[in-house]
């Protein structure tokens, strides 16, 4: 990302970084039956030190070696939804901006942890 951390929070002037890019992940990505998996994100990546840069390199590299366990954001299944396209009222509401709790340290870093279960779920 081209700006701060703070800037992608739910009360930052771009609001929370999943909400910014639900629309692609699950309108565009999800629908056309891809796995979304959790970003890999950097902050201020043109102002980091030598240093820093390396490490989040090194991070990505990371990632990039462990992409079968990237855990990959959740988003309820067609048959959570009713025909009005609105989930059941037995189903507990857990993607996009729907109440749920995602691991915004793993969210960040974009790779799992060894006990790292489906974000969102």
């Amino acid at each position: 990302m081209g700006t701060s951390e703070d800037t992608y929070q739910p009360d930052g002037i771009d609001e929370a970084l999943f909400d910014v890019r639900r629309p692609v992940y699950n309108g565009l990505l999800r629908y056309s039956g891809f796995d979304v998996l959790n970003p890999f994100v950097t902050y201020i990546a043109r102002q980091v030190k030598d240093k820093d840069r390396n490490t989040a390199l090194d991070r990505y590299r990371e990632c990039l070696l462990h992409l079968a366990v990237t855990p990959r954001l959740y988003f309820h299944p067609h048959q959570d939804y009713a025909p009005d396209e609105r989930l059941l009222p037995d189903v507990v509401a857990r993607s996009g901006f729907q109440p749920f709790q995602i691991n915004t340290a793993e969210a960040d870093l974009g790779c799992p942890s060894e006990s790292t279960a489906d974000v969102g779920g």
